[in-house]
């Protein structure tokens, strides 16, 4: 099984059931444009990671260090995280800094499968760093990118975006960024009747609360022939969430199929699984 490092933000003393505890009013979904960030000066060499797909493609991303660095003025979750060592605060920041191996292993997926992105509308929900999102914008598609932190979006996603499409006229052509709760975030495209062909999600079900929220986004926003592949760990101990709870939910819906693709093993269990529609529901 596997344990988040939560912090409670209110006591500052890590607590495996914060999110249980610890009840906060969520962020309302805002789009940010890429022209409205800071760019990025002075990187150098050891400013930059590299994730290497399995095709050869290679994405490059700031490193935690660069990125700290660069807000070390500012006062936001992702400072505030910093400073208590922690990789989650319950309802306020969501670990958009960290690559997650379910992240890494949802990109080497769907790289290794040669995963049709060419002209294809993505979204990356939950997107962090934004190397998923990243990659499917260098294969050739459009790309949604969504993470609950503004300042994610802003001092990370973004950026990272930018390193990789290298000019500003091509990230505002082919992405769009958003941040803030689901349930308004999903208000926003069901408003611009926004749909997508593949809907890509890593350690985004560790909290059973928010199931609901990710089961509305899949069944408002896919298309008829679209697909969603969810990545995670089998079991989050001490916070209730995995992926059995996570497919008794879809099941219990009756909308989705769901199909395990990919399981690892060895150590902590970690799988991917596809949905997509069922017959009778398109």
């Amino acid at each position: 099984m596997f344990k988040f490092n939560f912090i409670d933000k209110n006591t500052n003393e890590i607590s495996s059931d914060s999110l249980e505890t610890n009840q906060t009013v969520a962020l309302c979904s805002t789009q940010i444009f890429a022209n409205e960030t800071i760019p990025c000066l002075n990187i150098s060499a050891s400013d930059l990671n590299y994730f290497n797909c399995t095709n050869n493609l290679i994405v490059k991303y700031l490193s935690t260090n660069y990125i700290i660095k660069c807000m070390k003025d500012q006062s936001n979750a992702i400072i505030y995280a910093d400073r208590n060592h922690s990789d989650l605060v319950a309802g306020v920041y969501e670990g958009g800094l960290k690559i997650w191996e379910c992240t890494q292993d949802l990109i080497n997926f769907i790289s290794f499968n040669n995963t049709q992105l060419a002209n294809q509308s993505v979204l990356d929900l939950g997107c962090g760093v934004g190397i998923i999102g990243t990659f499917c914008l260098l294969k050739g598609a459009f790309v949604y990118f969504q993470d609950y932190n503004p300042e994610v979006i802003r001092s990370v996603t973004i950026p990272n975006v930018m390193l990789n499409l290298e000019n500003l006229k091509n990230v505002q052509e082919f992405s769009k960024f958003y941040s803030g709760d689901w349930t308004s975030f999903l208000d926003i495209l069901k408003e611009n009747k926004i749909k997508f062909d593949i809907i890509l999600t890593s350690e985004t079900i560790y909290n059973t609360e928010s199931y609901s929220k990710l089961h509305s986004i899949f069944t408002n926003c896919l298309k008829k022939d679209g697909v969603v592949y969810v990545a995670a760990k089998t079991y989050y101990f001490g916070v209730g969430g995995g992926l059995r709870s996570f497919e008794e939910f879809v099941s219990s819906k009756g909308i989705l199929n769901f199909t395990p693709v990919w399981t690892h093993s060895n150590g902590i269990s970690r799988e991917i699984i596809k949905l997509s529609w069922k017959h009778e529901m398109q």
